[in-house]
């Protein structure tokens, strides 16, 4: 860590980035500025970075621009707590009109509640309900098919569901289902060697 901390050059470009916020304030030109400090400070400046992402959010929030910095902010629940991160998704979500960047903060939002374990039934609707959105989107294939996965997820695999049917073949060859154990203990061991 010392040695990351000394070689590290974030710090020396923050205030730089954050000038450069600061002189362009309220316009389409501070928004590169906001989204590096977005990017590259979460670690070296977690204060910084949470001023920029609200400013992203709040001032910023119809730019066409703002992929980068709502991408990274669907990992600054940690940060910014889980509550802080839908309220600011949720503000690009009412003020943006590109596609790019609804998609990045729909399923950011939806991320933020899928890693919350005491998130509410309301707000586990409100993710699927986002993260269809996503995959119906042609703004991002490979999001899209991560969301499917996901919807998929939210909707069979939850404690308490029963578990959706499998099927292959034992380590004799001999095909079998899942289901043909129903009533049964059964312990499923998922597993490679990659």
């Amino acid at each position: 860590n010392a040695v990351a901390a000394k070689s590290d050059p974030i710090p020396q470009f923050v205030e730089r980035f954050k000038t450069g916020a600061t002189e362009n304030a309220g316009t389409d030109d501070a928004v590169p500025f906001l989204n590096w400090i977005v990017m590259n400070t979460s670690r070296a400046d977690a204060k910084a970075c949470a001023e920029a992402a609200e400013t992203l959010c709040g001032e910023h929030a119809a730019s066409k621009d703002l992929a980068p910095a709502v991408t990274m902010l669907g990992r600054m629940s940690g940060t910014l707590g889980a509550e802080k991160c839908r309220e600011l998704f949720g503000q690009v979500i009412e003020k943006n009109e590109h596609e790019a960047v609804l998609v990045q903060a729909y399923y950011g939002r939806a991320q933020t509640v899928m890693s919350d374990a005491n998130a509410s039934d309301e707000l586990r609707k409100q993710a699927v309900a986002d993260l269809r959105r996503v995959a119906e989107s042609e703004a991002d294939q490979r999001l899209a098919a991560r969301a499917e996965g996901q919807i998929f997820v939210l909707e069979n695999l939850q404690i308490g569901m029963s578990a959706p049917d499998i099927e292959g073949k034992d380590l004799d060859g001999v095909e079998f289902k899942l289901s043909d154990y129903r009533g049964k203990v059964v312990v499923l061991d998922f597993w490679g060697d990659w």
